[in-house]
């Protein structure tokens, strides 16, 4: 198959007024932009313990990142986000955006894939604790031929304890046979 170059146009600016003042919107966020917003929203929401805190300021990093990267808005001169009339200011500047859908879809789906990432982690971190701490114990038997035997008749003890409480407590499952079932 031959290959061709393609030229791809490029899409106007969109201009918003916002009060007397004329806000510029780059259509698309670019790949770069769309890495690095995402990567200061994940190290945020991530970051301690306290989720909550954490996702509302992930969430004003996101605002004021693609405001910095995709408009002409100086976010340096002014508290933007404490102004009562922001959030239509957001709406105007996020539905302006074209590919901001797909990447609030992409944003949400890395989140996704952190927190499963954070859950297996966090249930290994479990088991291995749970295994050192059974090899800790392991390392402290006697696993001599005697030890072997007193820890064998422990626990046959210890079963036949059981099964007597079991019958006492009219709960004969244990002692069952094929011949009792029937």
């Amino acid at each position: 198959m031959e290959k061709i170059n393609i030229t791809l146009k490029e899409d106007q600016n969109c201009s918003i007024l916002y009060g007397n003042m004329t806000i510029e919107i780059y259509p698309y966020m670019s790949l770069n932009n769309k890495l690095e917003i995402i990567g200061s929203y994940v190290d945020t929401l991530f970051k301690g313990n306290d989720i909550g805190d954490n996702y509302i300021t992930a969430e004003y990093i996101l605002m004021l990142s693609v405001i910095d990267k995709c408009t002409n808005i100086n976010i340096n001169d002014s508290d933007i986000i404490g102004h009562p009339s922001f959030s239509g200011l957001w709406e105007s500047i996020k539905s302006n955006i074209k590919n901001y859908s797909e990447f609030r879809n992409e944003l949400d789906k890395i989140v996704e894939l952190k927190q499963k990432d954070k859950s297996v982690s966090a249930e290994l971190n479990r088991i291995v604790y749970k295994i050192s701490g059974f090899i800790n114990e392991l390392s402290k038997m006697d696993l001599s031929e005697n030890g072997i035997k007193q820890l064998l008749e422990t626990y046959g003890e210890l079963t036949s304890n059981i099964d007597d409480l079991n019958k006492t407590l009219g709960n004969n499952k244990r002692g069952k046979t094929k011949k009792n079932v029937q």
